[in-house]
């Protein structure tokens, strides 16, 4: 029986769903209590310690999510794979200073947070939530846009804390997401047969 599968998976979504809502709020203050939303310049290139510790375990945790998927008999999608095998390491690059997370770190897990509390909220009862999909597929996009766009904006900027190699891996990472997702994006949505219109 898949029962014990499904209360696992519930409680799961609920979990991550508030962990990411948490991580969301906590780094809103951060921003806002260090002058980071005060103008472009200071929220690509300043950063300073402060980070949410267990995000970087979280994106391990992740993983409950493939072997629930493995566990109802379902085979998870290359990106699936490719996306959660890969995100701790678009997180651990930019935390490699614990001392200092790159403003990177801030942008991206602040932005992901978000992101993540809607679509967990959607996975907990997608028949109740089925609206949101489209949705968490499209905040997803404009997520990978605005790391990628922030990253290059960071590393042309005179006297930014942008390390090139960290970014580098960022650019990479985040630019094969942005692919993969609007190829999604385009397969499930924009590709959908239109309903023929019925004849009178």
């Amino acid at each position: 029986t898949l029962q014990p599968v499904l209360h696992v998976q519930k409680l799961h979504n609920v979990l991550m769903c508030l962990y990411s809502l948490y991580v969301y709020v906590f780094l809103l203050l951060k921003l806002q209590s260090t002058g980071r939303m005060d103008s472009v310049r200071a929220m690509l290139c300043e950063s300073g310690d402060g980070a949410p510790m267990l995000w970087y375990a979280s994106k391990y945790l992740e993983w409950v999510d493939t072997l629930i998927l493995f566990a109802k008999g379902k085979k998870p999608s290359a990106l699936h794979l490719f996306h959660h095998a890969t995100a701790p390491i678009a997180v651990a690059v930019n935390l490699f200073d614990l001392a200092r997370p790159t403003a990177g770190f801030d942008i991206g897990s602040f932005l992901n947070g978000g992101v993540h509390a809607v679509m967990y909220l959607y996975y907990y009862d997608a028949a109740a939530y089925r609206d949101l999909r489209k949705m968490v597929t499209t905040i997803q996009i404009l997520q990978h846009v605005a790391v990628v766009g922030s990253c290059v904006a960071a590393l042309s900027m005179e006297g930014c804390h942008a390390p090139v190699e960290r970014y580098a891996v960022s650019i990479g990472l985040y630019a094969v997401y942005l692919v993969a997702f609007i190829a999604f994006y385009v397969r499930t949505y924009a590709s959908a047969p239109r309903a023929k219109p019925k004849r009178a």
